[in-house]
């Protein structure tokens, strides 16, 4: 079940054009495969309820920003994406292996099982920018571009933990 809201400010000006995007939402899922057929993903058969909760995918704060700055000459400056994503959901790494239990690569501690997808990740960020110079084609015809692009200018880490899995963005 997702659940979300989206607020959005538009400034749009003679020379330049920002927008600002807020994402606030809920996702929760009582599976995470997706109807997956070839594993089983859950702790207890006999109680199912218990595993609703967070999704993996969930992505509770999102901001997202872009814009674009008209300068003099044809020349054209902006940022394609300044995003920060509060963290998802991820699971722990200890095995739990009894009998009429699943293998749900889910943490104990103290004797207690730590419900699915009850850590946080890291979050994620990125600024990407863009610098564009744009001609005018004879009689009319249009125009042509000339751009360069600069992806994660300030060089965020951006290390994603899954199970035994590093992924680097």
């Amino acid at each position: 079940m997702y659940r979300g809201f989206t607020t959005t400010l538009n400034v749009r000006r003679s020379h330049f054009t920002w927008d600002l995007y807020y994402t606030r939402s809920w996702n929760f899922t009582d599976e995470d495969a997706e109807r997956g057929f070839t594993s089983i993903r859950y702790d207890d058969v006999s109680n199912l309820n218990g595993e609703y909760a967070h999704s993996n995918i969930d992505e509770p704060n999102q901001f997202w920003s872009n814009g674009v700055y008209e300068f003099p000459l044809g020349f054209e400056a902006g940022f394609l994406d300044a995003i920060y994503v509060w963290p998802a959901v991820q699971c722990g790494d200890r095995k739990r292996r009894e009998w009429g239990r699943a293998d749900t690569d889910r943490p104990i501690i103290n004797g207690v099982l730590i419900p699915r997808n009850a850590y946080r990740n890291y979050g994620f960020k990125d600024i990407d920018l863009r610098v564009q110079k744009s001609f005018a084609l004879p009689n009319e015809k249009g125009t042509i571009a000339i751009s360069a692009e600069f992806f994660n200018v300030a060089n965020f880490a951006n290390v994603q933990l899954a199970g035994s899995q590093l992924t680097y963005g």
